[in-house]
C-alpha cells in the first residue's frame, strides 16, 4: 500500500485496520448487538455504543491517515535525495 512493505502480521498498519474492522463489525452484522435491534439505543448519551463509535471512527481515520502520511514523508525523502543528486551532478 503506497509502496509500503508489510513486514509481519503485527505491523502497525495491519493491526490498526484489523482492530477498526473488528470493532466496526459489531454494528454492521445483523443481531450482533442490541443497537441493530433497537437503533434508538445509539442515541443515548454516555452509552457504551457511543464510546465504541468514537473509537471506531478514530481508528478508521488513522487507517487512512497513517499510510498517507508515510507515503508523503517517503516522497519528501526521495525528492530530497534527487535534489541533492542534481546539485552534485551539476557542480561535481
Amino acid at each position: 500500500m503506497y509502496g509500503y512493505d508489510v513486514k509481519s502480521i503485527d505491523d502497525p498498519f495491519v493491526t490498526g485496520a484489523d482492530k477498526s474492522v473488528t470493532l466496526g463489525l459489531e454494528f454492521l452484522v445483523p443481531n450482533a448487538s442490541l443497537i441493530n435491534t433497537f437503533p434508538m439505543l445509539a442515541f443515548i448519551p454516555g452509552a457504551s455504543s457511543q464510546k465504541l463509535f468514537a473509537e471506531v471512527k478514530q481508528l478508521t481515520n488513522e487507517v487512512f491517515r497513517v499510510p498517507m502520511d508515510w507515503a508523503k514523508m517517503s516522497m519528501v525523502r526521495q525528492l530530497g535525495i534527487l535534489f541533492l543528486l542534481q546539485i552534485f551532478d551539476r557542480f561535481g
